[in-house]
């Protein structure tokens, strides 16, 4: 303990796929404890493909309905993931230069959609931005968002630590390649200035709001200039 940073103790093995578990939850239907019979839900396992998830964001039920063309539903999983990482390389400070930090593999939210009714896979990156520390509007249910606010550099191919806030509008449940105008996600972000470093962002509703996107992101700035640590509220 203390000897080694988290990374050094993770390997990421390319030739495995990454595995989604959906397990019943209890109060839902079908997931109460013991439930069997054909209403029942079943724990499902899904292989996703390659990556490293660092952080999820939020997931959500899909209803089966004509409009999300998945007849029999489906979920949405949003997440901060590496499609490769190497943790050796990125753990020790020494062996990294800032050839490293332009484009090549890094953390970027995605979006990945499961068609109960074919088993399909769909994944999507949401962004080509660099971002981290994804947070939603936690307000209603399933609690299917529509935006979602994260931690993101602040240069669109290099990359390195959160510098600045992005509101992300991830748009529909296609996959990648899939050019349909109402499905395309698009972003809107304010840069905290250089040589400002920022945390996990945080959203908060207004009281009374009349939007999922009004209210508050707060999120905590590091001035590398004057060493101070400013709460900054991003409105």
């Amino acid at each position: 303990i203390g000897r080694c940073s988290i990374a050094e103790t993770i390997a990421f093995d390319e030739e495995r796929p990454m595995v989604l578990h959906l397990l019943p939850r209890p109060g839902r239907p079908g997931g109460e404890a013991g439930a069997e019979g054909p209403g029942a839900a079943q724990r499902l396992r899904f292989d996703i493909g390659p990556g490293f998830v660092f952080h999820l964001i939020n997931a959500f039920d899909v209803a089966p309905d004509a409009t999300s063309g998945m007849p029999e539903g489906g979920v949405v999983v949003d997440a901060v993931l590496w499609r490769r990482v190497d943790f050796g390389r990125t753990a020790q400070l020494d062996r990294v230069g800032p050839e490293d930090y332009v484009d090549g593999d890094r953390p970027m939210a995605e979006r990945i959609v499961i068609d109960f009714a074919t088993g399909e896979v769909r994944r999507r990156v949401l962004t080509d931005r660099a971002v981290e520390f994804g947070d939603v509007a936690r307000e209603g249910e399933p609690c299917a968002h529509a935006y979602l606010a994260a931690g993101c550099y602040g240069h669109p191919n290099e990359w390195g630590p959160a510098m600045g806030v992005m509101k992300l509008t991830p748009g529909g449940y296609t996959s990648e390649g899939d050019e349909a105008e109402a499905e395309v996600s698009h972003c809107l972000v304010r840069a905290m200035g250089a040589r400002r470093l920022v945390n996990e962002p945080l959203f908060v509703p207004r009281d009374n709001a009349t939007a999922e996107d009004d209210g508050w992101l707060l999120v905590q700035v590091y001035d590398a200039e004057e060493h101070g640590r400013p709460r900054v509220r991003v409105r």
